[in-house]
Parts: structure tokens; C-alpha cells; sequence
């Protein structure tokens, strides 16, 4: 029984693991696309003042 209760645990933390570092990426993908676009934009716009 006491086996059992420590695969469950297991289980649910690596469930957590698993869910705390895809929530961390996200963050990390986002913040990458926002300077991506203001890349991008300060391209254009540089491009276009010319």
C-alpha cells in the first residue's frame, strides 16, 4: 500500500514538473516573439524612412 502511495506521488509530481516547465517556456516563446516583432517592425520602419 505505502508503495502505492509513493508511485501516486510520484505521479503527481512529475505531473507538476512537467506543467510548471512548459508554463516557463511559454513565457520564454512569447517574450522571444515580442522582440522578434519589434525587430521587425524597426526594420520596416527603418527601411521606410528612407
Amino acid at each position: 500500500m505505502l508503495q502505492n502511495q509513493n508511485h501516486q506521488q510520484l505521479i503527481t509530481d512529475l505531473k507538476e514538473l512537467v506543467d510548471k516547465t512548459r508554463s516557463q517556456v511559454a513565457v520564454q516563446v512569447n517574450s522571444a516573439m515580442v522582440v522578434l516583432y519589434w525587430k521587425i517592425g524597426q526594420r520596416i520602419n527603418e527601411c521606410s524612412g528612407e
